[in-house]
């Protein structure tokens, strides 16, 4: 377990500060262009703005109030989101190698695949919510706040899991050998790492947490060097022999941040935290760590956001950086 820890700290976290550098680098000038649709603006806004306030206004009034009741149903709605995220990535994984050979999903088929992932989170989190497990488990020395659904809505989403999952593998089945397209073999392993095994480990005991944040990272990471490989590639005019000496001062900073991120996320997600509760002390009223969970509340849950409104085929920096390169 502390090996995954440590893993989590190496490779989880990093990545949540690789999505923020990727996100708000252009953020205003996404918001300012003129030629984006009002949805995609809407969307940015949301992740960019709105979201992070609303969150930190959450847990300022938790801190204010000492509502530890609200403390706990914070953590559920970090369960809850999780799950989102991941399928939403290992769909995404799963389309995206499917481009780069050449594999086009029509839009009917994208649905199916789409929403067998939907369906497998919600079943997963309505199962975690019903477990024994859940209800004994404490983040730190936050009691988890969780929903209870009657064991009939759990059957309901079981018979739909597994309707929905025979339509997917049908799905993948005529596209590779019926329509003879082929199949994207390290996509299919990342939707359903994510989007079944996942969110199964997590079920038996929401310890497996650490252990999948590391898997999470890890599966993130590669289409964050190509997105910035890409970008880096594409400003050079100059002849090849000249690219390195002219664009050393880029690449230099990008390897720096590479190199710093895990130092840097463990010092605002753990170490300033951690110092800031042993300062203060029980400064809500409501837990000694208030300061660690709320700082890696807010951060994992902007993140989801983030990711929501950054990975997508109709932003024009994805298009060409992750899709037509």
């Amino acid at each position: 377990m502390l090996v995954f820890t440590y893993a989590m700290f190496m490779v989880g976290y990093p990545h949540i500060a690789y999505s923020y550098v990727l996100f708000y680098k252009d953020f205003y000038s996404y918001l300012r262009n003129p030629e984006s649709e009002f949805t995609n603006k809407a969307r940015l806004f949301v992740a960019g703005i709105l979201a992070p306030v609303l969150i930190i206004c959450f847990y300022a009034y938790v801190g204010i109030t000492h509502n530890g009741y609200l403390f706990g149903y914070g953590l559920s709605t970090y369960l809850f989101l999780i799950g989102w995220h991941y399928v939403k990535q290992g769909y995404g994984v799963l389309i995206t190698t499917s481009v780069y050979k050449r594999i086009f999903y029509s839009n009917w088929q994208k649905r199916i695949l789409y929403g067998n992932a939907y369906i497998v989170w919600i079943y997963a989190w309505v199962r975690l919510n019903g477990s024994t497990i859940i209800n004994n488990i404490s983040f730190y020395d936050i009691p988890i706040n969780v929903p209870h659904f009657p064991m009939w809505c759990q059957d309901f989403l079981l018979a739909a899991v597994c309707i929905s999952s025979l339509l997917a593998i049908g799905t993948i089945f005529y596209v590779w050998r019926v329509e003879k397209k082929g199949i994207a073999f390290n996509g299919l392993v990342g939707y359903i790492s994510a989007c079944y095994i996942w969110r199964i480990l997590i079920c038996l005991n929401p310890v497996f947490t650490f252990c999948i944040l590391a898997f999470h990272g890890l599966q993130y990471l590669p289409f964050v060097y190509k997105f910035k490989k890409n970008e880096l590639e594409s400003e050079k005019d100059a002849p090849s022999q000249n690219f390195l000496k002219e664009n050393s001062a880029k690449i230099t900073l990008l390897e720096i941040f590479i190199f710093i991120a895990p130092a840097a996320t463990q010092l605002l997600f753990s170490t300033l935290p951690t110092y800031l509760d042993k300062l203060h002390g029980p400064w809500s009223g409501v837990s000694n760590y208030f300061f660690l969970i709320a700082v890696s509340m807010f951060i994992n849950i902007h993140h989801f956001f983030i990711d929501h409104a950054f990975w997508r085929k109709d932003n024009a920096k994805i298009q060409k950086f992750i899709f037509n390169s």
